[in-house]
């Protein structure tokens, strides 16, 4: 990536940023990076093979949920199971990012 051989997709740098987030406590600013970068993850999915396929139609279906926390972080704090789904769907995004960094054929 810092060579330039490699493009790093506009998901990546969101994802990374709700990780940040996360990791540091902040779990609002977490819920609004996740929303946008799941959107862009969802938006670059016809550019994934088969090996996403089920990671990608969980997201697919968490996405009403992440938009309804991110939400719920406008107007005050979330509650336990707010994070908790926060920090799964985010790890399934992290996955996903992964095996396209390994594999990028698939």
């Amino acid at each position: 990536v810092l060579g330039g051989r490699q493009r790093v997709e506009a998901s990546e740098t969101l994802l990374l940023r709700a990780r940040l987030d996360l990791d540091q406590g902040r779990n609002r600013e977490a819920a609004l990076q996740l929303r946008a970068g799941l959107a862009a993850l969802l938006a670059e999915a016809p550019h994934l093979g088969a090996a996403h396929r089920d990671d990608l139609a969980a997201l697919r279906e968490r996405e009403s949920e992440i938009e309804r926390l991110a939400s719920a972080a406008l107007r005050g704090d979330l509650d336990a199971e707010g994070e908790e789904t926060l920090a799964d769907t985010l790890a399934r995004c992290e996955r996903v990012l992964r095996r396209r960094r390994l594999r990028p054929d698939v």
